[in-house]
């Protein structure tokens, strides 16, 4: 297998991807702002935290992607599930959604070594947070 592949296009998608990510969090800041006590206040305000950290988290796997590809991808593949269970008109409309799917995919597929994701404790465990917990915490809301 070829060592020397540049990540470039992973890199820059998944740089993208975690911007407009961070975007999306900020413009529902600029929508309307349920009362303090209303409940859908703190759904408001959990679903921009979640699409927060999950951009950010996009944003890192960008930045693992060129050393270690596959934990890169994995963080970016969390992210776009993450950040599209925890916001989902936003995060698909400012297309932090599909350039984190694609930089991740791209990066877990590209360079040979898909299988060896599997045996991998951490890939389960990001997979699993990136599902689990927007489900957890809205699951009055699905």
């Amino acid at each position: 297998m070829n060592k020397n592949i540049g990540r470039t296009v992973e890199f820059c998608l998944g740089l993208c991807g975690g911007i407009f990510g961070i975007l999306a969090a900020t413009t529902m800041l600029g929508f309307t702002i349920p009362d303090i006590g209303d409940i859908d206040f703190s759904y408001w305000l959990l679903s921009i935290l979640l699409t927060s950290i999950f951009s950010i988290s996009g944003v890192v796997g960008s930045l693992f992607v060129r050393k270690h590809h596959l934990l890169g991808g994995v963080l970016m593949l969390g992210a776009a599930i993450g950040g599209v269970l925890s916001q989902n008109m936003f995060f698909i409309m400012y297309l932090a959604f599909p350039l984190l799917l694609i930089g991740g995919l791209v990066a877990l597929i590209r360079g040979g070594e898909f299988l060896k994701l599997f045996s991998k404790w951490w890939f389960y465990i990001v997979l699993a947070l990136s599902i689990f917990v927007p489900l957890l915490l809205f699951q009055g809301y699905y």
